[in-house]
């Protein structure tokens, strides 16, 4: 990815502060070492809230990006179901087995809700 394009991807991340573009860019390739509170790894973590993950290899190249996804990026990402997503995508990038899917009553219930949504049981 050039240098343009990664500051393009800056400027999504960066789109509720004033932080320049191109110093996020820096802080992303390792030339700096922050910008105002981000650091290397926040600023890994709003990626990984904003962008598919094919987006993030595409900018970090995919070494850096398995790299920085660790436990305590992941611990810090928000709603739960994002962070069971990129635990799972860690397993798969480090070649470590991937634990099996929960099958317990709640997620049986969370599951029947992204299939079949109220909408179907309203009209009664």
């Amino acid at each position: 990815m050039t240098r343009r394009e990664l500051v393009d991807v800056a400027r999504v991340l960066n789109w509720d502060y004033t932080y320049a573009p191109e110093d996020i860019a820096d802080v992303l390739l390792g030339k700096r070492e922050r910008v105002g509170h981000f650091d290397r790894t926040r600023l890994f973590a709003r990626m990984l809230k904003t962008l598919p993950w094919r987006r993030i290899v595409e900018a970090l190249g995919f070494e850096q990006a398995r790299d920085l996804l660790t436990p305590a990026v992941i611990a810090s990402l928000w709603p739960p179901p994002l962070r069971e997503h990129y635990a799972r995508v860690r397993c798969l990038v480090r070649g470590d087995p991937v634990p099996a899917i929960e099958w317990s009553p709640e997620s049986a219930r969370r599951l029947r809700r992204t299939v079949l949504s109220d909408r179907w049981y309203s009209a009664r």
